[in-house]
């Protein structure tokens, strides 16, 4: 397999400046990851409108919908073969799967799963990577208790199945979003977890898998 390039991006919350801005710069990526909130509580109109910014330019498109898309997001981007929403997709020996939404959070956002139900959407997408050398987690919730996913007040809010999923599974590099003042890196059991921050913010990485699936992230701001 050859060496692959993509911009990982989450929390674009239809902010078309910044996506346009973001890709402007990384144009010689040819795979762009989103790790949910495409839009702001927008539905399909909104997130194909920020979709197809990548879309036209030539790129490949893998994501799952985040907590501030309604369902019909999700819906979207199933009928449109973009999603890793509970599903798996296998690029060579790369195999990415992943979850959207998030779990319950205080204010009723309009796409939320209990833990359990995180848990069974991560072993449905996880089944169909058995044999993939490399296994890339997509998730809009970072995993719980890590510094991805602390709020302002200093609070973990993160997923514990997304946590629990990531210590008991053979998996490379978990992206994430979701708590925007929590952009960063950590690993958990040996696999590298990353919340890249919100592109409606200018927050992105770049994302480097090498031959051999060597793994290089870098986190960037524009």
């Amino acid at each position: 397999m050859s060496e692959q390039h993509v911009l990982v991006l989450s929390d674009i919350h239809g902010n078309i400046d910044k996506a346009e801005k973001i890709l402007k710069r990384e144009h010689e990526c040819a795979l762009v990851f989103i790790s949910g909130d495409i839009t702001d509580c927008g539905g399909a109109k909104e997130a194909r409108e920020i979709v197809d910014i990548f879309r036209d330019a030539g790129k490949t498109v893998i994501a799952v919908p985040g907590n501030m898309d309604l369902p019909a997001v999700s819906d979207w981007l199933l009928e449109n073969d973009l999603s890793v929403h509970g599903k798996a997709c296998r690029m060579g020996s790369i195999g990415i799967f992943g979850v959207g939404g998030s779990n319950p959070t205080p204010v009723n956002t309009p796409l939320e799963f209990d833990e359990a139900q995180i848990g069974q959407i991560l072993e449905n997408g996880y089944a169909g990577l058995s044999d993939a050398p490399l296994k890339v987690l997509l998730a809009h919730p970072p995993p719980y208790g890590t510094r991805l996913d602390k709020i302002f007040l200093g609070v973990h809010v993160g997923s514990k199945s997304v946590r629990e999923f990531v210590l008991h599974h053979e998996i490379g590099l978990c992206l994430s979003g979701h708590i925007h003042e929590s952009a960063g890196e950590e690993t958990l059991a040996g696999t590298l977890c990353v919340n890249t921050g919100a592109a409606a913010n200018g927050f992105y990485a770049l994302l480097q898998i090498n031959e051999d699936l060597g793994i290089h992230i870098e986190r960037r701001h524009i």
